[in-house]
């Protein structure tokens, strides 16, 4: 060690020597004592920040990034209780349904109300004709002799044109829309919308499905690696099953390249 240090001095005054600069002059092991105690004390360096979480080799290289993985929105916020499987607010859904069902109840009755109302201010002539109350069949004749228009030349209409009809697309189709669209989810937004769509898609079939797409990323795609990351993460809260396999499909792949390394 003595001889390393004088090794290092000798080096060093030459360079300064070279240079015509003075040598620093550096602290002693005293004084780098006290002033890591100094820094442990306050938690800060010098640009005021958190020395653990920011610069200097932490885990975040700014407080975007931290919130980007650390802020995690709750599915159960956006998506219905029951589709999550949350057995505790079963009654709640249930005194929902009953609410809707007496709405509709009571929307129906008022509907037949009004209609026997309207029966009830009509006529009905000899042959099963419907008359307006307070007309005879004469005066009902005349009216329509009346209201039939006099015909005029003109061009005929043509026929209304029918537009084909899509055919309604099952969870399936919706699925296979939804993971065309993951590689072009690329901020925070459209990751959370995907996993709040994904979330009303949930199956078991779905869940393998995605941690398949998942798992085969392209090499040169791996900016979608943290958006993914962020979307297993939403998921994981509800559906645990997404990042036990997503982990395992990472550990089997690490394992296969460390192999056909070593061969």
């Amino acid at each position: 060690m003595t001889k390393s240090y004088e090794k290092l001095l000798a080096s060093c005054q030459s360079l300064s020597e070279q240079l015509y600069l003075p040598m620093p002059t550096l602290k002693t092991a005293s004084q780098k004592a006290e002033s890591i105690q100094i820094g442990m004390n306050t938690g800060s360096n010098i640009l005021g920040g958190d020395s653990e979480e920011f610069g200097g080799g932490g885990k975040w290289e700014d407080e975007e990034e931290r919130r980007f993985f650390e802020e995690i929105p709750d599915l159960k916020d956006y998506v219905p209780r029951s589709v999550l499987g949350l057995e505790g607010d079963a009654d709640e859904d249930r005194e929902d349904g009953q609410e809707k069902e007496r709405k509709e109840k009571e929307r129906v009755e008022e509907e037949v109300r009004k209609l026997e109302e309207e029966l009830a201010e009509m006529k009905v002539d000899e042959d099963g004709r419907v008359l307006p109350n307070g007309k005879t069949n004469g005066e009902v004749a005349d009216d329509n002799v009346d209201d039939v228009p006099t015909p005029t030349p003109g061009t005929p209409k043509e026929s209304p044109t029918t537009t084909p009809q899509l055919a309604p697309q099952g969870p399936s189709q919706l699925l296979t829309a939804l993971l065309a669209r993951l590689p072009d989810a690329t901020n925070r937004s459209l990751i959370d919308q995907a996993a709040v769509d994904f979330a009303f898609l949930n199956s078991k079939a779905a869940r393998k499905r995605l941690v398949k797409f998942m798992g085969q990323v392209p090499k040169n795609r791996s900016d979608l690696l943290p958006h993914y990351a962020r979307l297993v993460a939403i998921l994981n809260r509800y559906m645990p099953d997404v990042g036990t396999e997503i982990v395992a499909a990472l550990d089997d792949e690490f394992r296969y390249l460390q192999r056909k390394k070593n061969v």
